[in-house]
């Protein structure tokens, strides 16, 4: 599968960063990434974090790429 690349609007060392990897934002889909950070900072925050179920893959669940949440906006996250 090819994915594709953000093009970078600007490259923010923190976005995202309590999360795994800081985000590359991309120029044309930038409101929609800064959208998709916030969606996984609450579910973090208010699920994965606090809810028991969740102990044994919560240190793994984190943004290993820098277009995680590009690739999020894009549906890559539902695609399989």
């Amino acid at each position: 599968m090819k994915y594709e690349a953000p093009t970078p609007a600007r490259r923010l060392d923190s976005v995202g960063s309590e999360m795994g990897v800081a985000q590359t934002i991309d120029v044309n889909k930038q409101d929609a990434i800064f959208n998709k950070i916030s969606e996984a900072r609450y579910y973090m925050n208010n699920e994965v974090n606090v809810e028991e179920k969740y102990d044994d893959v919560r240190d793994a669940c984190k943004n290993q790429h820098e277009s995680c949440a590009f690739w999020a906006v894009l549906g890559e996250c539902e695609s399989k």
